[in-house]
């Protein structure tokens, strides 16, 4: 598997977290990264299949990997699930664009 620049996936999840959550940003930046590890794999295969797929097949891949968006640590802190939603959105965005760095 190609290398994901973790670094810099860690900096741009602090930065979204920092942006959207005034409080909490420590439980949020803890929750993005576990959810940006869990869904290295999956991202990665979404982003080798892109030229294979269609565009929806592509969308429908990036609904699926919300699947593996836990955020627990911030849903217990009952923060807004618009402001959880526009976070996981991010993360996702964040690891699909390391995934096609790293091929």
């Amino acid at each position: 598997m190609p290398d994901f620049d973790l670094s810099q996936i860690g900096k741009d999840i602090a930065e979204l977290a920092t942006r959207l959550f005034q409080q909490h940003t420590q439980q949020v930046i803890a929750d993005g990264q576990q959810f940006a590890s869990d869904m290295q794999a999956a991202a990665l295969e979404l982003v080798r299949t892109r030229a294979d797929i269609t565009a929806a097949e592509y969308d429908d891949g990036k609904r699926d990997l919300r699947l593996l968006a836990r955020m627990e640590g911030i849903k217990q802190r009952g923060l807004s699930k618009v402001t959880i939603d526009r976070f996981t959105n991010g993360v996702i965005d964040i690891v699909l664009e390391a995934a096609e760095a790293a091929l």
